[in-house]
């Protein structure tokens, strides 16, 4: 079985006042790795998936922000406006299994599998 979950990398957040945005499927996640970094989420707003932020929106974020750190997905930074960027914090995020050993299992079974020609 193959589960996982994200967690945080590092600890860049930690007793820091964030304003979380993103446009995900589920910013549940989103906010429960930011708080198990340690961050004191102040606000969010969330878009709906793949969202195109659009000019203006940014600036308005960082309004409603106030004083609070404006962080996003690695995923939402790349698409935004090279503009906008500036003062953005990323929350890098990695998979921890729960049981590592088997994602070995299964990549050793597909590298002992013969490709088959398409």
């Amino acid at each position: 079985d193959l589960r996982a979950r994200l967690a945080a990398e590092g600890d860049a957040f930690r007793g820091r006042p964030v304003f979380a945005f993103a446009g995900i499927g589920r910013p549940e996640k989103f906010l429960a790795s930011l708080r198990a970094a340690g961050a004191q989420v102040t606000g969010c707003r969330f878009f709906a998936d793949h969202h195109p932020f659009r000019d203006g929106e940014i600036e308005a974020l960082r309004q409603e922000a106030g004083g609070a750190q404006l962080v996003t997905t690695e995923k939402d930074f790349v698409r935004l406006a090279e503009k906008d960027r500036a003062g953005i914090a990323v929350l890098p995020v990695h998979a921890e299994f729960e049981d590592p050993a088997s994602l070995d299992r299964l990549l050793a079974r597909l590298l002992d599998t013969p490709l088959t020609p398409v």
